[in-house]
């Protein structure tokens, strides 16, 4: 469903400490070191975090992976001919 998140923070250094231990008992590791960004992960890289000012601007954001190879037909709920929106699923 995720492919990756991507989070800004302050200090990459710093960030590497606490992603390191937090992650760990996940399974994740650090897959990717760079100077302004690290990318962490399994099989491959599911979070990203870089360097930005404000610490949570800049590169934040969620990529999404599609899980079905096909869509419903038009009208199946309700759902795919209006938006979740218009279909009263998301306020």
């Amino acid at each position: 469903m995720f492919d990756h998140i991507s989070i800004g923070v302050r200090d990459v250094a710093a960030a590497k400490k606490f992603y390191d231990a937090a992650l760990a008992p996940l399974g994740y590791s650090c897959l990717s070191a760079g100077a302004t960004s690290l990318g962490y992960g399994k099989d491959g890289v599911a979070l990203w975090v870089g360097a930005a000012e404000p610490a949570g601007c800049g590169p934040g954001r969620t990529r999404l992976r599609p899980t079905a190879r096909r869509l419903p037909a038009p009208g199946h709920g309700g759902t795919t001919a209006r938006g979740p929106l218009q279909a009263g699923l998301i306020r």
